[in-house]
């Protein structure tokens, strides 16, 4: 994987310790962050980087997913106006 979606992981890691320590109201923001690091990291990939760079858009929807749950209040990319 190439150090493009670091970003992108620092963004993820930094969203569990908020729903571990319970800081839902950051989590919307920590979200859109993350998607606008996703869209840089694929402004910036090459085309040997899609593969992961697949792989780790399928693992944000899930993740977003799983933060709905968790919390209804809180808008992600997977939920509906």
């Amino acid at each position: 994987m190439s150090s493009i979606a670091d970003p992108v992981l620092a963004a993820t890691c930094k969203l569990v310790h908020q729903a571990l320590h319970g800081q839902w109201q950051e989590v919307p923001r920590t979200l859109q962050e993350r998607r606008v690091l996703l869209q840089d990291a694929t402004a910036q990939a090459l085309p040997q980087d899609r593969a992961w760079l697949d792989a780790l858009k399928q693992a944000m929807a899930e993740s977003d997913a799983a933060v709905a749950q968790m919390s209804p209040g809180v808008k992600t990319s997977c939920t509906k106006d």
